[in-house]
């Protein structure tokens, strides 16, 4: 029976600031314009494990709930390890003289990977069916979990700049007062972005689970009744 493991989410939130050039006067922050913002993914080639039984991956850590009743016993075919891994930085830059100091975010860029590793019970060498219908059944998982990475690109952009666009120019302040400043800034944002990672986990979580269907293993189960 095929399974998908927990999806693992790790994110890394790296924050930069330039102070940026010096001014005569700070009377009040001029204006400025939208920071740049920059959301990329790239999945790793998926990476194959044929080398664990099958009671093996039975052991290994799963967020599949068992579709059968309590009764019925199932044996893992194979498994979807996936990581995704998040990466955002922050860059903030502004005007200052001696005295004052205006701040404004620059510019933020995420950058989601995924890296996913697919085991395949040793049972079950390359060329059998329950390879293959194993196989297919993990690489759906791999699908599901880059399209709902695609699709919430355009979210995560959004919440970027929704949280850019409360900051907005901050100051003038005092200039003792920048870092101070600053740290708020950055870490306001990459709080609101760290919410719509939680939110694609969550979505993608869902979507695997209803993968893991009874009629899907149904399908798998019986795709392979008198074939090697």
């Amino acid at each position: 029976m095929p399974r998908i493991a927990g999806l693992i989410l790790l994110l890394l939130f790296l924050t930069t600031v330039s102070t940026g050039v010096k001014a005569a006067s700070l009377d009040n922050c001029p204006s400025q314009p939208a920071p740049e913002i920059d959301i990329q993914f790239a999945a790793e080639p998926v990476k194959y494990n044929l080398t664990k039984s099958s009671a093996q991956i039975d052991a290994m850590p799963t967020s599949t709930i068992n579709p059968y009743e309590a009764d019925v016993v199932t044996h893992a075919g194979g498994i979807m390890v996936g990581q995704m891994h998040a990466e955002t930085t922050v860059k903030t830059t502004g005007i200052h003289n001696k005295n004052q100091i205006c701040l404004w975010i620059k510019n933020i860029t995420v950058k989601l990977s995924a890296s996913d590793t697919i085991y395949i019970a040793s049972e079950y060498p390359k060329g059998t069916c329950q390879y293959g219908v194993n196989l297919e059944h993990e690489h759906k998982h791999v699908a599901i979990e880059h399209q709902a990475a695609q699709e919430h690109i355009g979210k995560i952009r959004q919440a970027a700049q929704d949280a850019s666009g409360k900051v907005g120019i901050v100051g003038p302040k005092p200039f003792g007062d920048a870092e101070m400043y600053d740290k708020k800034m950055r870490e306001y944002v990459a709080k609101e972005i760290r919410k719509e990672f939680e939110y694609m986990r969550m979505d993608t979580k869902g979507r695997q689970k209803a993968l893991d269907s009874k009629a899907e293993y149904d399908r798998a189960s019986v795709a392979c009744l008198n074939r090697k």
